[in-house]
Order: C-alpha cells, then structure tokens, then sequence
C-alpha cells in the first residue's frame, strides 16, 4: 500500500469498505502507523508471499486486490500471483498498475531494460501477456489490460514529447532506508499499464464489484 495515500483516498470515497493494506518496507510502516492523519484502514508488515490472513491467523477472503507499483519489486510474480489468487473471494478480482514490459522487447540482452531493472529493483519486468499465460493455471483470467502511458500522454505531459534524460542520482535514498550503488542512474519506466486479472467463480462476488463468471482468458 505504499505510504497510504491511495488507502486515504478510497476509504474518503467508499466509507463502508473494509481497507486493509500490506507493505514490505518498515519505513513505509512506520510512516502509514505514526505520521499519516487519523484513518480506519490498518496497515500490515508482509512480504509478498505471506498469507493475507488477518494478525490473529484467521482466514480472509478479499474482494479486490489492488497494488501500485509494487508487483514488479517481487522475487517472483507468478508465485505472488498465485498467493493473491489463493486470497480471493470467488469471482474477485486483482488489479496491477505497474510497468510492464513490451511484446518483442529482448528481456535478457536489452541494456535499457537491465538499466530500468537495477535502478527500480525491478525483480519482475514481465509482459502483460505473461500475466494471461500465468493467470490460466492460477484460477485467473486477464480482462482488462490498458496503456495507461499512452492513454493518458504521460510522456507528451510530463516532458514535452522528449525521453527523459537519464540522470546520475549519488547517495539517493529509498523509503526502505537503504541507498543506491554509487554512480547508480536512474531512468524512466518501459511502460505503464494496468490489468485486471478476475478470479474464476461459480457465483458472483457481492456488491459493489459484481464480477461475471469468467469463461477463460480475454
């Protein structure tokens, strides 16, 4: 959940959700528990693949889950997709915005890429259509994938219609308290998109999301 901002915003939106957040970063958990203004969501130390059950060990089913930038930081995504999954209500759903990489685009020998991984530590640069491959074996199937970047001019926006420069970043320091290599640059994201990823259902999930019965990938 970050620093909480997104989680301030829905529970102002939607009052009668019940909003519970996870972040791996101490840093962040301070901050969302001491510092952030008075809120009724809670907010949890979890690493990726923990279960999402509550502090007393009880079992908990989600509606939606929701994630911002955080998927791609994960050891392994298909793993933490899976234990996502494995947290849903039937008929929920998993919405990821995050950068993902592009169709064609050389993983393993693109310099840009191995640069936008280490300066984000980016553990995960996948495709979108690796999540609907991924998605199949989980219970999941992807409906929804959009550009955002595009969709919304954020390069045209933000810096004119030019790349980014990239730009030599000494002693930066994370929220997690830690510090790039020095010399380390960092560069702007391959692409950001967002896709929603529904969990297979026999009946629909209650309201306000009301996910059809999914019949496979879409």
């Amino acid at each position: 959940c970050g620093l909480g901002p997104g989680l301030m915003y829905l529970e102002q939106k939607e009052p009668s959700w019940d909003l519970v957040g996870h972040t791996i970063s101490s840093e962040q958990h301070r901050w969302i528990t001491e510092d952030l203004p008075p809120h009724r969501f809670s907010a949890r130390l979890r690493s990726y693949d923990e279960p999402l059950d509550d502090d007393n060990g009880e079992d908990r089913r989600y509606h939606a889950i929701y994630s911002i930038e955080a998927a791609i930081h994960s050891p392994d995504l298909r793993h933490t997709l899976a234990r996502w999954s494995s947290a849903l209500e039937p008929g929920g759903i998993v919405v990821l915005i995050d950068d993902f990489l592009s169709v064609g685009v050389d993983r393993d020998n693109d310099p840009d890429v191995e640069l936008f991984a280490k300066s984000w530590l980016a553990n995960s640069v996948v495709t979108t259509t690796e999540l609907s491959e991924w998605s199949d074996g989980i219970g999941l199937a992807l409906v929804n994938d959009r550009d955002l970047g595009s969709e919304y001019q954020v390069l045209k926006r933000n810096y004119r219609g030019r790349r980014p420069e990239v730009k030599v970043q000494r002693g930066l320091k994370h929220q997690d308290g830690g510090a790039p290599e020095e010399g380390q640059p960092t560069c702007p994201a391959p692409r950001r998109r967002r896709a929603h990823i529904r969990r297979a259902s026999r009946r629909r999930a209650t309201p306000p999301l009301r996910c059809p019965i999914p019949r496979g990938p879409v």
